[in-house]
């Protein structure tokens, strides 16, 4: 579960890390910042190739708890959106200002980590295999994840 909960971390962060704050442009127009808005957009949209992409080689150990690659996408960016709020060109750079929403990763690991304790010390657990409690395990995680709450970031 360690690499699934690093992977969801990683996940947002690579949103945020997407977000290029500021562009260096030459020759700056008023159709720029139609063109930096567009850019940005889609930077922070996420493509179904990229979310299969992001955890192809993670496909084989979410199959150990009974997931899919596109159950634990849908489940995390469930809530996902971007809203562009402006773009200003200054001389050669651009700056940009939108908010990203998304599950907190903060939030969700101690939802999920709460699950899997309260799970993993009650009677549920006696007599299952191995198997049979990760496919369990699997189900708290989009379980979790499906209870986070949004939480909107201001990138500036």
């Amino acid at each position: 579960m360690k690499l699934i909960e690093s992977r969801m971390v990683f996940a947002t962060a690579l949103v945020l890390s997407c977000f290029v704050g500021v562009l260096a442009l030459s020759g700056c127009s008023s159709s720029d910042k139609e063109r930096i808005s567009d850019l940005v957009e889609s930077t922070l949209s996420v493509t179904q190739m990229e979310q299969d992409e992001f955890l192809s080689d993670t496909a084989e150990s979410l199959s150990d708890y009974g997931l899919t690659t596109d159950e634990v996408l849908d489940a995390y960016f469930h809530d996902y959106e971007f809203n562009i709020i402006e773009v200003s060109i200054e001389g050669r750079t651009a700056t940009v200002n939108c908010d990203i929403s998304i599950i907190a990763p903060d939030e969700f690991l101690d939802i999920f980590t709460t699950k899997a304790t309260e799970y993993a010390s009650s009677d549920d657990v006696q007599g299952l295999t191995e198997e049979e409690i990760n496919l369990q395990l699997g189900k708290l995680l989009i379980d979790s994840m499906n209870e986070t709450d949004t939480r909107t970031t201001n990138l500036d």
